[in-house]
């Protein structure tokens, strides 16, 4: 019994840390040069789904995992870009829970993308949008990086 209770301790000690994130307190990234637009993908707290990690993407490419209160970074040319978000359920990240957003992006430019989710009754959704540069960096100043992808 005393081992059964040390392993699921371990279990859920791993899962809780799998959902917080573990970098640094936001710093601004270096300006984007040339051609390159710079793109901050966030996710601010929530109460719904605080736990579930979520996948992020650019151009059909994994960046990161998200936390409540993270944030990664990414530069990408100047051009079409698609950036998802997929919320991890049933231990995977299903194509029925993504959420994308498609446009063009200019070089030089920075980008706030600001993921979060609401409750409906027993219904979440998962909402990406755009916002002021304002408003991205007040609400980036207390979120910890996410580790990249390796």
């Amino acid at each position: 019994m005393r081992s059964l209770i040390l392993v699921v301790s371990a279990v859920l000690a791993t899962l809780l840390t799998a959902c917080t994130a573990s970098g640094p307190i936001y710093s601004q990234a270096a300006a984007p040069v040339g051609d390159q637009a710079l793109v901050y993908l966030y996710r601010v707290r929530t109460p719904f789904g605080a736990w579930v990690p979520m996948k992020v993407e650019v151009n059909g490419k994994e960046i990161g995992i998200l936390a409540n209160d993270s944030y990664t970074t990414v530069y990408v040319p100047a051009g079409d870009v698609s950036l998802s978000a997929t919320r991890w359920q049933d231990f995977h990240y299903p194509d029925s829970k993504r959420v994308s957003v498609s446009g063009r992006v200019a070089g030089g430019e920075t980008y706030y993308l600001r993921i979060s989710q609401s409750s409906s009754g027993s219904m979440i959704t998962t909402n990406l949008e755009r916002v002021s540069a304002v408003v991205g960096e007040s609400e980036l100043k207390v979120l910890k990086r996410a580790e990249p992808v390796k």
